[in-house]
């Protein structure tokens, strides 16, 4: 009630042997609101007790953010004896102070120390949060040690506090996190792979050692012995039904020398696509990686079709991924993005089948699509054009129409093989040396 004239009477009550006490003190001093609840704040960051440690870093940081100590961890503070747990709420990089401000001496120590200390997963983590909060600089390298825990929470506020810092050399110096995370790695190399490979080539010609021309031609005769296993092969000859490769190869041969960008959805001919169109260009392969995003192609393809209005789109996608954002035809029709969708229709859920069929012994279950639509009505119904291809003989043809179409969307319904399979693969819980090259490794 005295405001800032209570500051020097609470102080004292920072140094009482009962935590409890001590607790009161600093939320008393947080309640005050004051400048001068900075100091004793920055020095109660050196207490033992972990409520006490946290209800000072919220005090502090609510000096920068008015109002933090009421949606901080430490509103959901809760005690059994000597122990207190937490709920992190959401923080968002956008909440934190302005670039730039300046932070009081004594604060950037104290939260460095309570991170690098013992103080338990809560104190640390709330320090963490803090100082990405106050964006300091110097806390970079303690937060980068901070992510070798293994306590999730701990390493979550840390990585949100140094995006917050926006330091970018803590990017490489973050690499730890994923070398060795799945397969381990005798010597760990971290760098620009054009840059490394310069320095390795240089640092090869300068030694005086030479490699053993034994050993180089067994190696060489091993790598060799590799490349005439042929895993993409397939049978080209096909005349009764169409080959999703074929597809996609008839597709590169197309457009090879033009200006073309494909994206793809998730499954089988993602793979495929990935296999099969030899892209010789970066940025024009478009697809999500393994994030296994199902149903990402057509936007990816308008999008690009909208900032790139003079190159020519292929969605290449599967008649199960397609149906998840189907319903962005009627945007290509409204923006005139006009894009080709390759949709490779083996009437299943592609990769699932496969898996189904190697590890389960051909036992389907779910992965079958027995209630597809008419594709081709579908795209007419959005106003665009439609085309089934039923003949491995029309393939090229419909690819060629669907070109010459420049000004309209053109969705091609290929129906290929239903029991083609993606190769390499690696099975589940096999190794990278266990992998199977063909359908004769099963």
């Amino acid at each position: 009630k005295q405001g800032s004239n209570a500051i020097p009477k609470i102080a004292p009550y920072l140094e009482d042997a009962s935590t409890d006490v001590r607790v009161e003190a600093v939320k008393a001093l947080v309640a005050a609101g004051t400048q001068r609840s900075l100091e004793p704040l920055v020095k109660a960051l050196g207490d033992r007790d972990p409520e006490v440690l946290i209800r000072a870093t919220d005090g502090i940081l609510n000096f920068y953010l008015p109002g933090y100590a009421e949606r901080g961890i430490a509103a959901t503070l809760k005690r059994a004896g000597n122990a207190v747990s937490a709920k992190f709420t959401g923080e968002t990089p956008s909440t934190a102070v302005e670039p730039g401000t300046p932070v009081r001496e004594g604060i950037v120590e104290g939260l460095i120390r309570l991170l690098a200390g013992s103080g338990g997963i809560e104190v640390r983590a709330n320090a963490a949060r803090a100082l990405g909060i106050l964006r300091v600089q110097a806390a970079v390298q303690p937060l980068i040690e901070a992510m070798r825990s293994k306590d999730s929470r701990l390493m979550f506020e840390s990585l949100i506090a140094l995006q917050k810092i926006r330091d970018r050399s803590a990017g490489p110096r973050l690499s730890f996190l994923v070398i060795s995370k799945r397969v381990k790695v005798d010597i760990p190399i971290v760098g620009d792979v054009k840059d490394v490979l310069t320095e390795l080539i240089a640092m090869i010609r300068e030694t005086p050692m030479r490699v053993d021309a034994g050993d180089l031609a067994a190696w060489w005769s091993t790598i060799e012995g590799w490349r005439e296993r042929n895993c993409l092969k397939y049978d080209m000859g096909s005349q009764d039904v169409i080959k999703p490769q074929y597809v996609v190869e008839t597709l590169w041969n197309m457009t090879k020398d033009a200006d073309t960008y494909v994206t793809s959805d998730v499954g089988q001919h993602q793979m495929w696509a990935a296999q099969y169109y030899r892209f010789d260009e970066p940025r024009r392969w478009i697809n999500s990686g393994g994030l296994g995003t199902m149903g990402v192609g057509i936007p990816y393809a308008m999008g690009i079709k909208l900032a790139k209005p003079q190159s020519e789109v292929f969605c290449v996608t599967g008649e199960g991924s397609v149906q998840m954002n189907i319903q962005e035809l009627s945007t290509c029709l409204q923006y005139n993005t006009p894009i080709k969708v390759v949709a490779l229709n083996n009437r299943y859920l592609g990769m699932v089948r496969q898996w189904q069929e190697i590890e389960y012994s051909g036992r389907y279950s779910h992965s079958y699509m027995d209630a597809l639509p008419n594709f081709v009505k579908l795209a007419e119904a959005y106003g665009h054009v439609g085309m089934l291809i039923e003949h491995p003989k029309d393939v090229e043809p419909a690819l060629r129409e669907a070109r010459k179409l420049k000004d309209r969307t053109v969705f091609m319904d290929f129906r290929t093989d239903p029991t083609e399979n993606v190769f390499p693969m690696v099975q589940a819980g096999k190794g990278l040396t266990e992998m199977l090259l063909g359908s004769e490794d099963l």
